[in-house]
């Protein structure tokens, strides 16, 4: 008689499991942030408005010197030629009280007009830098003028008395920036 044992195969493995292990679960990556909502920017009015009442002033001041030396006619053509002026800037300062400009992630878009609506837009891949400016009147009520010049085009397009300018023009400047530029320009 044959005593042996059959052979069998024993499933355990000779390495001890690793102590502390934690079973890896699948990374996620975080969603992506969503994007900016649109910002508008608008027209300021006041600079100009300053502007006018200054002009005015001059012209008032104007007529009673040229009243006083020449008095009559004269004086009476004089104011009604300063009035020309006058009107002028409150037609303009109506016809900029229209104008909008809206940043997204993806372009600028300018619009105008009261009663011609004019809308323009530029792709924010295409700025290659912008620039700022501000005077006497801009600075006292927190306003600038921003250009933005475009790949391409040598033509600068500008926004005048801007509210919130230094945002718009940190806006602009980190596209300039994405695109290869150091986003302004002296």
């Amino acid at each position: 008689m044959n005593n042996k044992r059959p052979a069998t195969r024993t499933t355990t493995s000779n390495r001890a499991a690793p102590k502390n292990k934690v079973p890896t679960q699948p990374t996620r990556t975080p969603p992506p942030p969503p994007p900016p909502a649109p910002k508008t920017f608008r027209y300021n009015s006041l600079p100009d408005i300053i502007s006018v009442i200054i002009w005015g002033f001059v012209v008032i001041v104007a007529f009673f010197i040229v009243n006083a030396f020449f008095g009559g006619i004269p004086s009476l053509v004089f104011v009604l030629a300063a009035c020309i002026p006058i009107v002028s800037f409150l037609i303009n300062i109506y016809v900029k009280s229209a104008i909008r400009m809206t940043v997204t992630k993806d372009e600028i878009i300018f619009r105008s007009g009261t009663l011609t609506q004019r809308t323009q837009s530029i792709p924010t891949n295409k700025i290659r830098y912008c620039s700022k400016t501000s005077g006497v009147l801009q600075r006292l009520f927190d306003t600038m003028t921003i250009g933005i010049n475009t790949a391409g085009d040598s033509a600068e397009i500008t926004f005048e008395n801007i509210k919130n300018g230094d945002e718009a023009y940190e806006l602009i400047s980190q596209f300039a920036r994405r695109n290869g530029s150091d986003g302004s320009r002296a």
